[in-house]
């Protein structure tokens, strides 16, 4: 057997030569000098050879090791260099299968089922906070563990310091909660395709930054009828620029998700009809949805038109027309009306959906007639769409009363608003 000393008293010759160690590690001495570790082993019947290294910079004791391993694989009828081969070209693919690459490959699985608003926050969202995120997009998916993640969602949550795009400096819960939702579901991705091989996320299901205290839950403010006799006051004020007003007072006369009316194109509506039918891909219970256009809300559609034209968006946004009117745009607005923030009535843009609903249940409409002009629309598909084509006299009748009940709130006394009048 070979010794270090031995191999150090090993000299080159004139032609390559081996040196035996024993059960097939020998050392291949080569006219140059060099010492070349190999080991022969068999494998069914025919004879292989395997390189380790060469010495000194592969030991004695380390190359022994080596050969252990590999007798161990040969044993299994597993050739040791091919066994290599496959590590290297798993690791390979490791890194090429980063977090962040998993991640956009998720993202654009999904793009096309998403809703264009449910596509815009995750794009921004993870975008921000994972794609560009330079300590974990570029590591491989397999190498993220759960204190990882945890300190991701812990930055987002209680953030002290505002990064690029972000607003809020005392840290956005909602956001975070959103991240670890979105988190879960690029490694359930990842899990089914082999690209990893647990859920880092799971153990954060319950992480204490990302609850709520009870008393930090904000509820949509519902107005009452002075309330909202003062905002449509408020909707001349000078702040407040006319397509963002119209936008509101719309908001009030239809009462549909902000989003909905953000997103809004001239193609879904029917002046002819007296219509607006929002498509399935843009309701949140992904069921198309159809409002009643009121004289009122003509009106304010074709003053609209002369600022937007009659095709596109219905609300473009102002700095970038190809887009339409930004998320934020409306709670902006109402934060300097002073009707959103601290020390005001606290009203946010979905906040009208809930007036409305109060304002016509106490006025006596029919509870399934106003629910169904809300998209509030039963789970079952079939039975939703059958809903949803329902009460359509009713549900017109309604909205231009509703609208007719909002023009009377500009004019009315105190007593008239404390004794709201019974609808037919």
């Amino acid at each position: 057997m070979l010794t270090d000393s031995k191999i150090k008293a090993l000299k080159p010759k004139e032609k390559s030569y081996k040196h035996a160690d024993a059960s097939g590690l020998y050392l291949l001495i080569t006219p140059a000098g060099g010492k070349l570790w190999r080991l022969k082993y068999r494998i069914e019947g025919d004879e292989n050879v395997v390189s380790f290294g060469s010495y000194p910079a592969l030991g004695l004791a380390a190359a022994r090791v080596k050969a252990d391993e590999a007798r161990a694989l040969v044993a299994q009828g597993i050739h040791p260099t091919a066994h290599k081969k496959a590590l290297q070209a798993a690791k390979k693919a490791e890194e090429v299968n980063t977090f962040g690459a998993v991640a956009q490959a998720w993202i654009d699985a999904n793009a096309n089922s998403w809703r264009p608003y449910t596509l815009s926050q995750v794009k921004a969202t993870m975008g921000r906070y994972v794609l560009e995120n330079k300590s974990l997009a570029p590591r491989p998916i397999r190498t993220i563990q759960s204190k990882d993640i945890r300190l991701l969602l812990q930055s987002v949550a209680h953030r002290t310091q505002l990064g690029p795009g972000e607003r809020k400096k005392t840290g956005a819960v909602t956001i975070a909660r959103n991240l670890r939702m979105w988190c879960r579901a690029v490694f359930e991705y990842a899990i089914e395709r082999d690209l990893a091989d647990a859920d880092p996320t799971y153990p954060l299901r319950n992480l204490t930054e990302l609850k709520r205290p009870a008393s930090t839950i904000k509820h949509n403010k519902k107005l009452t009828p002075a309330e909202l006799k003062g905002f449509l006051a408020s909707l001349t004020n000078p702040v407040c620029t006319r397509q963002t007003a119209i936008a509101m007072e719309l908001l009030v006369l239809f009462f549909v998700r902000t989003g909905e009316l953000r997103q809004a194109c001239w193609e879904e509506f029917d002046f002819d009809t007296r219509q607006w039918r929002i498509p399935a891909s843009r309701m949140k219970a992904g069921t198309a949805h159809m409002v009643p256009l009121c004289s009122q809300a003509m009106k304010l559609l074709k003053e609209q038109q002369q600022v937007s034209g009659k095709a596109g968006w219905v609300f473009p946004n102002q700095r970038r027309p190809e887009d339409c009117m930004s998320a934020t745009t409306i709670n902006r607005a109402l934060e300097r009306m002073g009707l959103n923030g601290m020390g005001t009535i606290g009203l946010a843009a979905h906040g009208f959906r809930g007036t409305a609903s109060t304002r016509l249940h106490e006025r006596g409409y029919k509870s399934d007639v106003v629910e169904i002009q809300l998209a509030h629309v039963p789970g079952n598909t079939v039975k939703a769409a059958y809903s949803a084509a329902q009460y359509v006299p009713e549900r017109t009748k309604m909205m231009q009363e509703w609208a007719d009940y909002l023009d009377s709130l500009k004019t009315s006394s105190s007593a008239e608003l404390e004794h709201p009048a019974i609808a037919a």
